[in-house]
């Protein structure tokens, strides 16, 4: 008799209402608030209407009205609606931006109540089994951060050819050509270790930590690398928000710290080849 299983009804629920933050849980009442003014006011501007707003009655309280000033029931009344203001606004000020930065970025929360479980693999073999979920997901995130790292390549070659300087093109000076020969040696790097740690992902070979790890630290180092000689290359109007270089410097520093930073991944190494090496 096949064992049919079936999805606890809060599952089913989830499902059907979105993520987490469709429901607001976990956020508080500050975080309600923000995503109520967000949900009405659907930008940033709502904030900065309420910076505005704010920091409106509070300068009104300050000063007050000329043809009040001998009256101090108008100034009183005044300082105390710039306080209503500012317990109003500051909770959604305080926790708005955080609450938009994670709603604008293709990133999920993941939030588990009264979920069913079931165990994988054996019992004791947990920390294995999260060092191979780690290990694959690393690979993943080798050829995201290698398809990253071309395209930041590939964004200041175009450039470098298009922009005219001395009345020839960038690219054909010598410093320009370093930049994005770097980049390509990097990026070959990266993507040579990619492959190979999805061959031992594939395959289930014995090598699957250490090539994980060397994928991980390559394809870190290009995408980084590339992004910056990337805003490099571009000169003045990298630096701007016009440009879209600060795409890839922004998503190149996000996918470093995803799944663990180089420097936890580097140790990964370093006590992987000491294991291999002893053994």
């Amino acid at each position: 008799m096949n064992k049919i299983h079936v999805p606890h009804p809060w599952i089913r629920e989830r499902a059907k209402l979105g993520p987490a933050q469709t429901r607001q849980e976990g956020l508080g009442f500050n975080g309600r608030l923000a995503v109520f003014a967000t949900e009405k006011f659907g930008s940033m501007g709502a904030f900065y209407v309420l910076v505005v707003w704010m920091f409106g009655w509070m300068a009104l309280a300050s000063l007050g009205f000329s043809g009040f000033r001998n009256d101090p029931y108008p100034f009183d009344f005044l300082l105390f609606l710039s306080n209503l203001v500012q317990l109003f606004a500051l909770p959604i000020l305080a926790v708005g931006q955080q609450v938009l930065s994670r709603a604008s970025d293709k990133q999920a929360e993941l939030t588990f109540k009264d979920a069913e479980s079931e165990l994988l693999g054996a019992e004791g073999e947990g920390w294995r089994l999260l060092e191979r979920l780690y290990d694959a997901a690393a690979v993943y995130f080798a050829f995201a951060q290698v398809g990253g790292a071309e395209s930041a390549m590939w964004m200041a070659r175009d450039y470098a050819l298009q922009r005219q300087a001395f009345g020839r093109a960038i690219g054909s000076y010598q410093a320009i050509k370093h930049k994005l020969a770097d980049c390509y040696v990097k990026l070959e790097l990266a993507r040579s270790n990619a492959y190979y740690g999805a061959m031992m992902l594939c395959d289930g070979g014995a090598d699957l930590p250490l090539a994980a790890a060397a994928a991980r630290i390559a394809a870190i180092e290009a995408y980084d690398f590339a992004s910056k000689e990337n805003i490099q290359t571009h000169g003045g109007i990298g630096f701007t928000w016009e440009a879209d270089t600060q795409f890839h410097l922004r998503r190149a520093r996000l996918m470093a710290l995803n799944i663990g930073g180089p420097m936890a991944w580097k140790d990964k190494l370093v006590s992987r080849l000491e294991q291999k090496n002893v053994a």
